[in-house]
């Protein structure tokens, strides 16, 4: 599964959305709905342009596992690179590191 992955992310980079999303069917099909294919999901709406939709999947996902840093990195690297979303970058962050605190 690690070769898929690692194609997934070679066709993103290439912008060959065709076989990105070839390679991410192939992801889902093992593990429809784990947390690394419904973050690579998120990666690749975000490529194709549609951060809104990469917003929602990242949210939700932030929303059921809060202590997740893999998922908070990504959604604080998209609310950066969104303009006027800093603020919702910084407090995302402070979320999480809260709520690592806690632990």
């Amino acid at each position: 599964m690690y070769l898929v992955e690692e194609f997934f992310f070679a066709a993103l980079t290439q912008t060959q959305f065709d076989w990105a999303q070839f390679f991410l069917q192939m992801i889902r099909q093992q593990c429809p709905k784990s947390v690394k294919s419904m973050r690579l999901l998120a990666m690749f709406h975000e490529a194709q342009g549609d951060v809104l939709k990469a917003q929602e999947i990242l949210l939700d996902m932030f929303e059921e596992n809060p202590t997740d840093a893999q998922t908070v990195k990504r959604i604080v690297c998209l609310f950066r690179d969104m303009e006027g979303m800093e603020t919702q970058a910084i407090q995302t962050l402070n979320k999480y590191l809260e709520n690592a605190q806690d632990d």
